[in-house]
This record gives structure tokens, sequence and C-alpha cells, in this order.
């Protein structure tokens, strides 16, 4: 970064990591942070099929995980000594980042389409814009990248569980759908969050005797039911510096050949998107070689066949260096034929629509 405190990518030097365990961990692209103290923070290390929640069972991993990072540490330094030959590991992290794990029933979820489009709610306490990405499921698997929001608000209603009362959630366990959850778990959004959740608590019990509220509310699903008592927790937020809107709005699609396949596909993580694709679906650009077998990919590698899957990867392989190009529809043409699907008439380009279209079709 301009100020040397960040850095981020470094693809080929992680390419020939081979892990201790393929099926448990894989590096990915390192990201850097330089600390004033001169050490550097290092976010790089996947670990695959990490579903239990107990604790200790997590504290183990983390000792196992620990001993990868050593693993790790002593490759770099072999593979680029002039950038890491004096590298060594102060240490790890205090616990483990679980990206993915179980979601709130809340009294409302926030779906993927409404963070890509960027939706405002009467009731948003908070304002998110971080890129819908997500890490593999699977080693060896292709990143999820969906695009990057609009600004987009998250309701207060999203924190508030469905069948309990006198408690707010504030996590990416929060009441988000998966995708969704892909921005929405960061922690400068889940700061603003943990905000407005303490503010909410102040203000349901301090605000019956502050005259703010006519009304006493004595939950939280009261207050997320009150007009008044939102109005006052959006207005308190605000007094203390927070933005819950934004002027740049997401461009809805609606009309668009595709657009209802779209939004279920992208709820699946299944409609990759090119980061400068900001705050839509983009039905009408071209869609990109490599985020259409992306999208095949993934579905594959969780569903299957196999036969189906290997044909995706080599076209990936033979195709490496269109992969960040727009799909010719005669290189379509020959996956589709190669799967046992019929062509697709039309001429150049592929449009993203037409491909929503397509693979709402194969990826049932």
């Amino acid at each position: 970064s301009p100020g040397g405190h960040s850095g981020w990518g470094f693809g080929e030097l992680v390419r020939g990591y081979l892990p201790s365990d393929p099926s448990r961990y894989a590096l990915r692209g390192l990201n850097l942070a330089r600390q004033d103290d001169g050490s550097v923070l290092v976010n790089a290390l996947l670990v695959f099929g990490v579903e239990r929640v107990d604790a200790y069972e997590l504290e183990r991993l983390r000792q196992e995980v620990a001993l990868e990072a050593e693993r790790v540490v002593a490759y770099l330094r072999e593979k680029d000594p002039l950038v890491f030959g004096t590298a060594r590991l102060a240490g790890v992290a205090p616990a483990l980042y679980i990206r993915e794990s179980r979601h709130l029933k809340a009294l409302y979820r926030l779906k993927a389409e409404e963070v890509l489009l960027g939706r405002s709610f009467p009731d948003a306490v908070a304002l998110g814009g971080y890129p819908l990405d997500g890490q593999r499921y699977f080693p060896g698997e292709t990143p999820y990248l969906l695009g990057t929001p609009a600004p987009y608000g998250v309701p207060f209603r999203s924190l508030v569980p469905r069948e309990l009362k006198n408690l707010l959630v504030v996590s990416q366990a929060a009441g988000f759908d998966s995708v969704a959850a892909f921005s929405a778990r960061v922690v400068p959004l889940q700061m603003a969050l943990g905000e407005a959740a303490g503010v909410a608590a102040a203000l349901l019990r301090k605000a019956p005797q502050a005259g703010l509220i006519p009304v006493p509310l004595a939950d939280f699903h009261q207050l997320a039911g009150n007009a008044q008592g939102l109005e006052a927790l959006r207005k308190r937020l605000v007094e203390r510096g927070g933005r819950l809107s934004s002027p740049e709005e997401g461009k809805v699609e609606a009309d668009k050949p595709g657009y209802q396949e779209a939004v279920l596909l992208l709820r699946r993580g299944l409609f990759a998107s090119p980061y400068y694709l900001k705050g839509s679906l983009g039905l009408s650009e071209p869609i990109l070689l490599g985020d259409f077998l992306a999208n095949l990919e993934h579905y594959y590698r969780a569903k299957g066949p196999e036969e189906r899957l290997r044909v995706v990867l080599k076209a990936r392989e033979l195709y490496r260096e269109e992969l960040q190009r727009p799909l010719r529809r005669a290189l379509l043409n020959q996956l589709l034929q190669a799967l046992g699907e019929d062509k697709l008439a039309g001429t150049d380009p592929v449009t993203r629509g037409e491909a929503a279209l397509l693979l709402y079709r194969l990826l049932p």
C-alpha cells in the first residue's frame, strides 16, 4: 500500500506450498499488515473441514494449525529469501477465525441480492459495503467472488432472535444468509452493529424515563416493531457518528432477462462477478470465462458428477490465459458439448443474463 503498512497477492509465491495434509490445509495469497513494532500479521492459511463449534475441539485444532504455520514460515524463507529470509514465527492468533457456521433465526434474514444491490431499510442501524468474497470450501477450489455491493443497510431486525427475548446477536452468525455474510462478516461492520446493539439496550432501559418514546417498550421485539423507538435509536446512532444511508444506489435490473435466475443463483453463491461490477448483477455485461467456469466448478465440487467437474477443471487449465476475458460463444458451445449439453445459439458476447438462464438450467 502507499503507506507501506499493508500488502496482498503473492499468488505465484504460495502456489508451490505443499501442506502437511492437503485435505486439511491450503495456503492462499498472502494478506500482510505491518504493525508499529515492525512485526507483520499474515492472513493466508486456510483450514478445511472445521464443522464443530466445541471450544475444546477448536483449541486443539488451533494448536495443530500453529505447527502448520511454522511449516509455512519455513517455506517462505526458502522460497523467497530476499523478502522472507529473516522471517520467524512470533505467534499465532488466539483463536481460529470461523468464516462460516450457523446463522441466527432472526426477525429478518438479510439476503445476498439485498447486499449486492445496496438495499436500504427503515430500521437500518449500520451500513456495509465490503465485497462479496468467500474462500473455498474444498481444497483446490476457486475462491468465491460475487461482486462488490453498493452501500447496504443492515436492519435492526437481523440482530433480534425470533424466539428469544432480551438478547441481540452481533457477529457473522447474525441474521444473514450465508452468501450475504460473505460481506457482512467483516470487522468494521460488526463494530458498528455492536455499537448499535449497545445503544439499543441503553435506549430500551432509559427511553421511558427520558421521554424519548411515549409508549414503554418491554423488549427488543417490541423495539423492532415500534417506529418511534427505531427512529430514536437511529437518531442516537447518527449523533454518535454512525452512517445509516448513502447517496450511492445499486442498479436493480428486474426487467432484464435472467434477473430472477441470477438472484436465485447468487443466493447459492453460483453467480460469480468481478470486483469492478459494483452494485449490479450486470446482466447486460459480457460474462468472463473465469466467472462462468467458477459457477460450474463450485456446484460440481459440492454436488457432482465427478466427470463434469473434470471437464470444467480441464477447461480452466487449457484456457488459463482467457479467464479474465469475455466468454466466447464458440468456446461456450465446446464446453457445453463436452458436458453433454445442447449448444447455445446467438452471437458474441455471451451476456451475464444469458449465462444466468443457462446456469439455472445446468445447476438444478
